[in-house]
């Protein structure tokens, strides 16, 4: 079936009505709970609220100085690292300077998918964030900043020559070396 493609739904330029305070780490926390909502599971439809863990896992990454090229959280399955790095994507994706560029990758596109998914859902869930983003099935972009959000599979090859503003990688256990070279020189 063929993606329709044409002018893209118009959405406002205003500034999210947010004022936030703090460390990074802490403003992101604020975020979550502000605009974000659960979209799975346990209190599915409730603000999303990040967990004194979740936290100090963002903090080691938004509050060091200075902020590390490569950071890993390695974690057992079930404990939340997809939607944590959707939650963290959309918030850098919302807080970009403009013309950014925030990407997901992943070992295949399925898996890509289920990050873009979360994350896609985190907009779509939210009216404040809907209204200002146009939201495609492969592609999330903030006309006012210029911003935009993309899932693409780990291939060394497709990945070259990127120039993101903020990465998620999912899955690094079975990432090829290669691709974590990439990611790293772009």
């Amino acid at each position: 079936m063929a993606v329709p493609r044409g002018p893209k739904a118009k959405v406002s330029d205003e500034p999210l009505p947010w004022r936030p305070r703090g460390s990074e780490s802490e403003r992101f926390a604020q975020f979550c709970r502000k605009f974000l909502r659960v979209v799975d599971g346990h209190d599915v439809g409730k603000p999303l609220i990040i967990r004194d863990w979740q936290k100090d896992l963002v903090a080691s990454v938004l509050d060091a100085d200075p902020v590390p090229r490569l950071a890993a959280w390695m974690m057992p399955r079930g404990q939340g690292k997809s939607s944590l790095l959707a939650a963290l994507s959309v918030y850098k994706m919302f807080t970009s300077e403009p013309g950014g560029s925030v990407v997901c990758c992943a070992r295949t596109q399925d898996q890509a998918g289920i990050l873009f998914g979360i994350a896609r859902d985190y907009v779509e869930t939210s009216p404040e964030l809907k209204a200002r983003c146009q939201v495609g099935r492969v592609r999330l972009y903030i006309p006012r900043n210029r911003t935009d959000f993309q899932c693409l599979v780990s291939e060394p090859e497709s990945l070259e020559g990127l120039n993101f503003s903020f990465c998620a990688l999912d899955e690094l256990g079975v990432t090829p070396r290669e691709t974590i070279d990439v990611l790293l020189l772009a």
